[in-house]
């Protein structure tokens, strides 16, 4: 109510909005002569073929189509090729860890992705067992991580989908049910990922009832610290809405479903987060050089948990067991006791899946080859970090994906061996269609 109380203190002219109006205005004159017309040409040349349907042109669901199909050919027509990843054991006092090769990009025979494609000179790098290499570098930093800025709609829907395989529209429904039934989310259909400093002024209220309700993270709120100002709080930031999180109301989490007691838990444990530190990750990297030719070994060490430990599995990763890389110096002799070659098939790219869908319309700029093009879509959200040359909105995305869900002519969307989520394809139809249609329409 704050946030409502303060606007209505302060009412502004309407005239101050009134581009927002005309902007809105002229995408909806757009869309129709776009639409309407482009859907009657194709369609009708199409009943001249013989085909009996409609053939939906739009905007947005055009672009939706052009993104599935490229994914969809990418994958259906892709060569298959090998590559040598060439891993080692190497030694070095008494310890062991483990070091991958490092093709040389200029002199190698490299795929596009930089990895070794020439069995020849993989066998060459294996003679070299039982020579000594030396440390070239050694690079140790610590990176930290701040927790997550608060949802917005789109990923929200993005994770969901990840963690539940929940559809667009499924949680745009339970996410608008706790915002208009339950009166415990803020309003969902939003853009941002910032939020007022109203809301921090009620965080100690907010997170003492996440305390009483949410008992897993009740100890996550007793040691919140509420001196941590997170970047997302900020007012001047804010667009139409600001992001979603909690309202000040308690509830009895047994009068939640499962799917909502799923989507708000979400919500409760990514607000908390806001409140404790960075995680902090030791990293090093070491470079062994013998004659020009270089392995890599890595190390990454979880050193303080900090957020994470409230919203994600926490573990080190690295090449040893109980060597730490970060002691290296440069000029250590390294021993080099095996060399193993792994001959790896090459993968085609992955049918998109809901998340990735949604994830790919609020960074479509990315997908677009012709620069000067893509520079003006990006310029379109040049003051929204979390998308770049977005296609369709927070309150339309949910809509057009099920639209496309529904037309069986154009997408299958089935299960895939290996995949969590059902991928997304084009039909032969929706291939054939694609074809037609100019690249500034799909692409």
């Amino acid at each position: 109510l704050e946030p409502v109380k303060k606007a209505l203190a302060n009412l502004r002219d309407n005239s101050e909005f009134q581009h927002l109006t005309n902007s809105a205005l002229a995408r909806s004159i757009g869309d129709q002569a776009f639409g309407y017309n482009l859907t009657q040409v194709y369609s009708m040349t199409a009943r001249k073929q013989g085909f009996i349907g409609k053939l939906n042109i739009g905007r947005v669901s055009s672009a939706i189509l052009g993104l599935v199909n490229t994914r969809t050919l990418e994958n259906q027509n892709h060569t298959k090729s090998y590559y040598y990843d060439l891993s080692a054991d190497c030694s070095f006092e008494n310890t062991v860890f483990s070091g991958k090769f490092n093709p040389n990009q200029d002199t190698d025979d490299v795929n596009e992705k930089g990895n070794l494609i020439c069995e020849k000179t993989a066998e060459e790098i294996k003679k070299m067992i039982g020579q000594p290499f030396v440390v070239d570098s050694v690079n140790n930093k610590k990176e930290k991580k701040t927790a997550i800025s608060p949802y917005n709609l789109s990923s929200l829907q993005v994770v969901c989908a990840r963690k539940w395989g929940y559809k667009s529209k499924q949680t745009l429904d339970i996410a608008q049910k706790l915002y208009e039934t339950h009166k415990v989310l803020t309003y969902p259909r939003s853009d941002c990922r910032f939020l007022p400093d109203s809301i921090y002024a009620d965080a100690e209220l907010i997170l003492n009832n996440i305390k009483e309700s949410y008992k897993e993270i009740d100890e996550y709120c007793e040691n919140a610290d509420i001196g941590i100002k997170h970047k997302s709080f900020n007012t001047e930031k804010i667009t139409a809405h600001h992001a979603i999180c909690p309202t000040l109301k308690q509830i009895d989490f047994n009068t939640l479903d499962e799917e909502e007691l799923n989507v708000y838990k979400l919500v409760l444990a990514n607000f908390v987060a806001l409140f404790h530190h960075d995680s902090v990750r030791d990293k090093s990297k070491v470079s062994l050089k013998n004659d020009g030719r270089e392995f890599i070994a890595t190390q990454t060490i979880l050193s303080f948990a900090g957020w994470e430990s409230l919203t994600k599995k926490t573990e080190s990763t690295g090449s040893i067991e109980s060597f730490d890389l970060s002691s290296l110096k440069k000029g250590d002799k390294i021993e080099i006791n095996n060399i193993e070659i792994n001959k790896k098939e090459t993968t085609p790219q992955k049918y998109f899946v809901e998340s990735t869908l949604l994830a790919a319309m609020t960074k479509a700029a990315k997908f677009i080859e012709d620069p000067e093009l893509r520079k003006i879509l990006e310029a379109k959200d040049v003051d929204n970090k979390s998308e770049c040359g977005s296609i369709g909105t927070e309150a339309t995305r949910a809509e057009l994906l099920q639209k496309a869900m529904d037309n069986p002519d154009l997408f299958v969307i089935e299960k895939e061996a290996g995949y969590k989520e059902l991928a997304w394809k084009t039909t032969k139809q929706g291939q054939e269609l694609a074809s037609l249609l100019p690249q500034e329409i799909i692409n």
